[in-house]
């Protein structure tokens, strides 16, 4: 398995639109992520525009599943030194876990480290562990963990803007 880093400047911006209500209303609200199905759409069109015969085999090989893609998500590098911290979304079953006091503050983490998914650190554990200041939590929706970002990365958590 390979992943893949698309790497974009500082500052600039990705729009991954969601589905409009009608044909005739814009895209004007964003997902949080790219999903397989969109980024499979756009493989295939990138290849048709600039080489169309090539299309058909392309398409043949995602059928075969000789080629698998995954949806697009984030992943951060603040520190040269430093390995890249892979974010995942924050998977479905972990609602059963969360406690309901804390259900409004962890409403809006969407995304979790690797290390986080690794240490197998759960939602009715994630308050006691920011208390502790084990796992930072970044643009309120980004859960990791502390051994993840280097002293400079931590003292600037606040400004490490992902979306």
């Amino acid at each position: 398995m390979q992943a893949v880093i698309l790497k974009c400047r500082p500052g600039s911006r990705f729009h991954f639109g969601e589905v409009a209500p009608d044909a005739d209303t814009a895209l004007n609200d964003s997902s949080d992520f790219c999903h397989s199905d969109t980024l499979f759409s756009a493989l295939i069109n990138i290849v048709q525009s600039f080489d169309p015969a090539s299309t058909n085999a392309l398409v043949a090989r995602f059928e075969s599943g000789d080629v698998r893609i995954s949806s697009v998500f984030h992943c951060l590098k603040v520190d040269l030194m430093r390995e890249m911290i892979w974010f995942f979304p924050v998977p479905a079953h972990y609602n059963m876990y969360a406690d309901a006091k804390y259900q409004k503050r962890f409403s809006a983490i969407h995304f979790i480290s690797k290390k986080v998914w690794e240490e197998k650190i759960l939602p009715d554990q994630w308050a006691q562990k920011l208390d502790e200041k084990k796992l930072v939590l970044l643009q309120h929706r980004f859960l990791v963990h502390r051994s993840e970002l280097s002293t400079a990365a931590l003292t600037a958590a606040d400004q490490i803007k992902l979306i």
